[in-house]
């Protein structure tokens, strides 16, 4: 346990360090230390994708909650930006079926 913290330990105190030495912004070497990894924001992607395979109206608010998830991550990542797709494509289905439902509702009514 004290090796992995001391490993953490250097790691930051790297960051940091190299951070002042090019940039002066030592704040920033923290938060990139400590920020996810790059392929984070990608599995947090992939996992949608999978829950949207199985999508039902119950889930359907769950898997948009998972893109927003990626969206969170790294807002200007590329994965962010197919996140922004997937939320575009389900939501227009939900107000396609909620049209097609309104529809049936008038032509049971006539």
């Amino acid at each position: 346990m004290r090796t992995l913290i001391t490993v953490i330990v250097v790691i930051l105190a790297a960051a940091v360090f190299s951070e002042v030495l090019l940039n002066h912004h030592p704040i920033k070497a923290v938060i990139a230390a400590l920020a996810p990894a790059a392929s984070e924001p990608q599995a947090a992607f992939e996992q949608a994708m999978k829950a949207e395979q199985q999508l039902t109206a119950e889930n359907l608010s769950a898997i948009i909650a998972k893109y927003r998830q990626v969206i969170a991550l790294q807002p200007d990542s590329e994965w962010a930006g197919k996140a922004r797709v997937r939320i575009e494509v389900l939501e227009a289905r939900i107000k396609a079926e909620e049209l097609r439902q309104s529809d049936a509702r008038k032509h049971r009514a006539d």
